[in-house]
């Protein structure tokens, strides 16, 4: 329910109120007299209608409408630089043409709520449809009617979007079935691809493996070089074989000296038995001496025979330095700076 109207600098209102009570309200005047100015100020407020500046009055000024309702005061405004709404003192801007939602939303007044002069009698003259077209819109079944004609020009165009879809799933299907063969591809780039990596990787074994041979080949001309030096090492072994066989014969040469020192002793004993009567026993001593005798001189031959070897041994041994001393000092000679095989410097540095 409007409760107070209030207009300002609107057509030949310049400052003029008119509260309204419940039921039925009578504005009377004669002719030009500001009647029709308050229907269009109440329309210029709810719907933001008539547009423009011809409602202004003509002697300046900001222009404005209040209407005055239950809870709320709605304000619309327009001056020189501007216009809007205004909500319980709270301003709203940036209005185009549009009625902002809450201003419609405290008002809820429709067209039919508000007849001008020359407008035709309420419903008695439209038709069946325009009739039932209103109702609707009371209670607000339009908006039903409205989204349903949505929802079915909708549902037209989903089906129509769903016929193309799937004539293009299908159109696509048939060309996939050119690209079948894709995935066996698939399969051999795979198996390609592994076994590129498998030749890439025999080809860098290939490669480590010639520069082994060629480095083996080149350490077998490098020792071809030394070979007079490989001499040393029999000459070497023979070396320690005959001093093996020294130690062997010095060893013997003890045992001989030992046996001399026992035949020695023997000789001794038996001048002591020439000195005295033979007895039985002491023949039986002589015997046994005599064979011990014959023993040790048999093991004398064996231990000339013993002291011939060491000499021939210790000659032998004389030789075997002498050449491995004329080896040492040919194999210093062409020995490198640097060890082609251990890489070691001459004089066992590295």
């Amino acid at each position: 329910m409007i409760e107070r109207v209030e207009l300002r600098n609107f057509q030949s209102h310049t400052k003029s109120q008119f509260e309204f009570d419940a039921g039925v309200n009578a504005i009377i005047g004669p002719s030009d007299s500001g009647k029709t100015a308050i229907l269009r100020a109440l329309r210029w407020v709810i719907w933001n209608r008539p547009l423009g500046d011809a409602f202004r009055s003509d002697w300046g000024g900001d222009t404005s409408v209040t209407i005055q309702v239950p809870d709320n005061e709605i304000t619309r405004w327009k001056h020189d630089n501007g216009h809007g709404y205004t909500i319980n003192g709270s301003k709203l801007t940036a209005i185009k043409t549009d009625v902002p939602d809450d201003v419609a939303r405290i008002l809820n007044i429709d067209e039919v709520n508000l007849q001008q002069q020359f407008d035709r009698p309420f419903l008695l003259d439209s038709s069946a449809g325009e009739v039932a077209a209103h109702f609707n819109r009371i209670a607000h079944l339009d908006i039903i009617d409205a989204t349903m004609k949505t929802l079915a020009s909708w549902q037209r165009q989903l089906n129509q979007d769903v016929r193309v879809y799937e004539s293009k799933i299908e159109e696509y299907e048939n060309s996939l079935i050119k690209f079948n063969h894709i995935s066996e591809m698939e399969k051999k780039i795979i198996r390609a691809e592994k076994l590129q990596n498998r030749i890439e990787k025999l080809d860098k074994d290939l490669m480590e493996l010639s520069r082994i041979i060629d480095v083996i080949e080149e350490v077998d001309l490098q020792m071809e070089e030394f070979e007079p030096l490989f001499a040393i090492d029999k000459k070497v072994t023979e070396y320690f074989t005959l001093r093996e066989e020294k130690t062997q014969l010095e060893h013997a040469f003890l045992r001989a000296s030992d046996i001399v020192s026992e035949i020695k002793a023997v000789s001794q004993a038996l001048k002591k038995l020439e000195a005295f009567p033979i007895k039985e026993t002491q023949v039986d001593n002589a015997i046994e001496l005599f064979q011990n005798l014959r023993t040790l001189y048999d093991n004398k031959k064996d231990i000339y025979l013993l002291f011939t070897n060491i000499k021939e041994t210790d000659e032998d041994l004389y030789d075997i330095v002498q050449e491995t001393s004329k080896l040492q000092e040919e194999f210093d000679a062409l020995f490198p700076d640097t060890c082609p095989l251990c890489g070691s410097k001459k004089g066992g540095k590295k």
